[in-house]
């Protein structure tokens, strides 16, 4: 089949782009004719064009093809537009923006995809009236390899996720700490990496949320989910649970404690990164994730003419997410203007304390200067240089 794969943004790594890499890959070791289109292109599709996948934007498109998959609202809507009458297969990552959301003009998409049973709660409650599939998240498991040995307590750490800042990073990096266990950061709001299987496949421990979690299953590392919230360790007993809710940190129900990451760190089993890369390798390979796929994809009608004029629906999209985007931006601008308007207060509050320990201190010397002035050895000592300062007067 001639497919195009649509995501809006592929410019850097991220659950979304990082499932769409895979599977763009993975469809193509299929045999099928696979395009990779986007509106923001970078490290992820130049990527893809370096694994031999064919990407384009919206100028060099390929005129015809036989389905669609997309994972944004835009961009569903944009190919909707261009390619009319070719059926489409939305994969839903998330229903909390509208940008991830499937579209809900009604012909636009045949199927939708979902990752976990969080999501599908979600799109059941949109008014989009079409078949939901459940699949479980893809992984490369041959890029993510156990290492030969796994030592019997954790040594190395990876923090994998574009979130994970302020206090709640300062919390997770005290913890590992004072484990004695050294730790690396990757993600946007750190160290960027195009590619972490090469630390995943050095570390011991894993801690993030969504992919990443199961990245370092492939690895077999101990997967610790923490990040927006806290669920902990990934075991054989909690994993059901954890893969319905896409290792998002809410899994369970379980008031947050600041010490909980110390405490359970001393709970680490090496044997954990044995089951976590049983995991992965037996319910999470791309090779089969992609086979269903193709699958849908082979078995879509036509889409109906009502759906075909969509492309101010797309705009409007865009416009929305680009729209957030820059509220967060400025949000975030405020917040640092705060802190240094609050670190400049401190400082001048501080100048102030300085200024006035100064002056006590002055006041201080002067009270002193005046009770030497007014002591018996002061005076007599005045009064033994008097005739050597009027020699030096009379000489002068």
């Amino acid at each position: 089949m001639r497919l195009v794969l649509g995501a809006h943004n592929l410019d850097l790594p991220g659950g979304g782009a990082t499932y769409f890499a895979t599977v763009a890959e993975h469809v193509q070791r299929l045999g099928h004719d696979v395009t990779a289109y986007t509106r923001e292109p970078g490290a992820v599709s130049e990527g893809l064009e370096d694994r031999g996948v064919s990407v384009a934007g919206p100028r060099n498109l390929p005129e015809e093809c036989d389905a669609i998959l997309a994972q944004d609202a835009p961009t569903s809507y944009d190919l909707a537009e261009r390619c009319p009458a070719v059926p489409q297969v939305f994969v839903a990552h998330g229903v909390e923006f509208d940008f991830e959301q499937p579209p809900h003009v009604p012909g636009v998409v045949s199927k939708v995809v979902v990752l976990n049973d969080r999501v599908r709660r979600g799109v059941a409650t949109t008014p989009l009236d079409v078949e939901v599939v459940r699949l479980r998240q893809p992984i490369d498991t041959s890029r993510f390899q156990p290492r030969i040995e796994i030592g019997a307590a954790p040594e190395r750490a990876v923090l994998l996720g574009n979130y994970l800042k302020g206090t709640r990073r300062d919390a997770v990096t005290a913890a590992l700490d004072a484990a004695g266990i050294r730790w690396v950061q990757l993600g946007r709001t750190a160290e960027v990496s195009h590619d972490p299987a090469v630390a995943l496949n050095e570390a011991d421990v894993v801690i993030g949320y969504g992919r990443s979690i199961l990245e370092g299953m492939a690895a077999g590392c101990a997967a610790y989910v923490a990040e927006f919230s806290v669920d902990g360790w990934v075991t054989a007993d909690t994993y059901p649970a954890m893969e319905a809710n896409g290792f998002a940190g809410t899994a369970f129900e379980e008031a947050p404690e600041p010490g909980r990451l110390a405490r359970d760190l001393t709970a680490y089993d090496p044997g954990m990164g044995v089951v976590n890369r049983e995991l992965a390798a037996t319910r999470h390979t791309a090779h089969e994730h992609a086979q269903r796929l193709v699958e849908l994809m082979e078995n879509l009608d036509p889409r109906p003419a009502a759906a075909r004029q969509v492309a101010e629906m797309s705009r409007l999209v865009r416009l929305e997410w680009a729209a957030q985007l820059r509220a967060g931006a400025h949000q975030r601008a405020v917040v640092e203007i705060q802190r240094r308007a609050l670190a400049a207060e401190d400082r001048g509050l501080a100048a102030e304390d300085r200024a006035l320990a100064a002056e006590r201190r002055a006041l201080e010397a002067e009270g002193r200067l005046g009770e030497i002035k007014r002591s018996a050895r002061y005076r007599l000592a005045q009064r033994m240089a008097a005739p050597l300062d009027a020699v030096r007067f009379w000489r002068r």
